[in-house]
């Protein structure tokens, strides 16, 4: 009965809310929102009502808990934000977006943020309690909006009985101070949608709804066109000069679309002198050595390379959140020196995520790449290769995959990776296991086989060997379990003791020291079937066209929900 206030307060014969529990537009299972774990969801929506307002919303109990913040939600501690508790909203409101229809809440609603939320201090303990008494304290982990929070009601924090008087929805909504707060953040500088990349006025103009709404919009679009400054008419600023090299950035309507943030920081990135301080959201970060060349022939400098890994953030951080990192880094370029990195540095910025482990050899903070910002600091500091755990922080000895590495050794060719990976393929099938394969973007193929938590890493490792083991019967003169790659003869490695805690691969969408940025890219199984096909065939300049023709062909690999099997034998070669 927690829905029966919205459902009273709408018609949905001309609303296109959704009803919740009353039937409705069926959920698109690749919305951002149905993507992000249940139980742990928040969203903030931009809606212009009457007036202006914010609606921020946290799952809980099987609803959307609701406020409507008058300002929005703020990073500066120093605002408090007054925020008027509203009726519960059914759980797939947190994907709306679009114009509502003359009558109650009638306007246009922007999906402005939405993430991750987890209970802390006392409201860890009794959320429940917590929520009746009016102090709730939270931290969210989304697009725009990161760190701890308290909703704190105004009056007394006495329970709130049935019944009680409007007061008692009066709350302030605050920012705590830690390493997410940003001095004079307000939440209507940074308009536009975390669903569709649209503004407000965008929404208004295109989605349908109350024609008098869309006619508002189109005059606010005419009189900012008008007046807009220079350089934000569709013509490119000019670049510094420096060094050529493949382009940096795809063409605008590569999806999943990014959030304008982090547009303009790139815009600002391509503006920019050979160092200089840069700001991505909350984050400023001092970068140097722009245009200092990493890749010969053809030249690729640090600029285009920051540019790349802010750029495919959207694509790339599914499989780097909340994994411990190690990195190679190459200071002076692919040419030059490097060294592996797995601990964060002192001299990294307080706000870049960590997570201390204690292991049989010591103690070790390591970099834990959340946001878009990590990975342009990661990049400015010479940073190529991405390597992520298979397991993630808050369970590291138990990972999310299992992963079969071909690595082959000349004379062996590609062909014969192929061969084995088509070996592999066919295991799996006859286990009834699904497998997700990319190019290691050098020499090799990778091969993930998405699990369900439980499995330590000794449970998977023992696994893969003796999947390995049983197609290496099955082609004893093809496929080596030397460790030096001396004494491999020609064969093929399929690599087991890659499933120990601290032995990583490169993530999907690393770049790699190779000729050209190459990309460790996600495929599909039938283009084993190419002989056009390389490890290495798709570089930084043309991994754009690929993601626009094919999206993100590695997603399957966060699904978790495969259990290992028992014993089995091996298919008849």
């Amino acid at each position: 009965m927690a829905l029966e206030e919205y459902w009273r307060k709408r018609d949905f014969r001309e609303t296109p809310e959704p009803a919740g529990d009353r039937p409705g537009p069926a959920p698109q299972a690749a919305d951002l929102w149905h993507r992000l774990p249940q139980g742990q969801r928040y969203c903030v929506q931009m809606h212009r009502a009457t007036r202006l307002h914010y609606d921020f919303r946290l799952e809980h109990g099987g609803v959307l808990l609701s406020w409507a913040v008058p300002r929005g939600p703020s990073l500066d501690p120093a605002r408090k934000r007054l925020a008027v508790q509203t009726e519960d909203h059914p759980l797939d409101y947190g994907d709306f977006e679009g114009v509502i229809p003359s009558g109650y809440g009638m306007g246009t609603v922007e999906l402005w943020d939405a993430g991750t939320f987890t209970w802390t201090r006392e409201s860890a303990r009794d959320p429940d309690g917590q929520i009746s008494r009016g102090d709730i304290k939270f931290q969210l982990s989304g697009e725009k909006l990161a760190g701890e929070f308290a909703l704190v009601r105004i009056v007394d924090r006495a329970p709130r009985p049935a019944g009680a008087a409007e007061a008692q929805r009066s709350f302030l909504l605050i920012k705590k101070r830690d390493e997410a707060a940003l001095a004079g953040h307000e939440a209507a500088d940074h308009d536009g949608s975390v669903k569709s990349g649209r503004t407000l006025d965008e929404i208004a103009a295109q989605g349908g709804g109350d024609p008098r709404e869309r006619q508002r919009a189109r005059r606010r679009g005419a009189r900012e066109a008008v007046h807009a400054p220079a350089g934000s008419l569709g013509v490119a600023p000019a670049r510094p000069p420096g060094p050529a090299g493949p382009p940096a950035g795809p063409p605008p309507a590569a999806h999943p679309s990014l959030d304008p943030v982090i547009e303009e920081a790139l815009e600002e990135l391509s503006r920019m002198g050979a160092a200089g301080s840069w700001r991505i959201g909350p984050r400023r970060l001092r970068l140097t050595n722009l245009d200092k060349p990493l890749w010969p022939d053809p030249v690729i400098t640090k600029r285009q390379m920051i540019d790349y890994y802010v750029r495919m953030s959207p694509y790339l951080l599914p499989y780097l959140q909340d994994r411990p990192l190690s990195m190679q880094v190459f200071p002076d370029g692919i040419t030059g020196h490097s060294f592996w990195r797995k601990d964060k540095p002192a001299h990294a910025p307080e706000w870049i995520d960590s997570w201390l482990f204690r292991g049989e050899g010591g103690s070790k903070t390591w970099i834990v790449v959340n946001e878009a910002a990590t990975l342009g600091w990661l990049a400015n500091a010479g940073v190529v290769d991405l390597h992520p755990w298979h397991s993630r922080i808050d369970s590291p000895q138990r990972p999310d995959w299992a992963v079969f590495d071909l690595d082959p050794s000349e004379p062996a060719t590609f062909e014969d990776v192929r061969d084995i990976a088509r070996l592999v393929k066919v295991a799996l099938d006859h286990l009834g296991m699904r497998g997700v394969l990319k190019t290691s973007g050098q020499t090799g193929l990778q091969i993930y086989v998405p699990l369900r938590r439980g499995p330590d890493y000794t449970r998977v490792r023992g696994w893969v060997e003796e999947v390995a083991r049983a197609i290496g019967r099955v082609e004893p003169d093809r496929i080596s379990w030397e460790w030096s790659v001396s004494r491999r003869a020609g064969r093929i490695r399929i690599d087991y003791t890659q499933n120990i805690i601290n032995k990583t691969l490169a993530a999907p969408y690393s770049l790699r020291p190779g000729p050209g940025a190459p990309v460790s890219t996600p495929l599909r199984w039938e283009e084993l079937e190419d002989p056009r096909l390389r490890s290495d065939a798709w570089t930084m300049a043309t991994i754009w066209e690929r993601l626009r023709e094919t999206g993100d062909l590695f997603g399957d690999v966060l699904g978790g929900d495969q259990d290992l099997p028992g014993r089995w034998a091996p298919p008849a070669a």
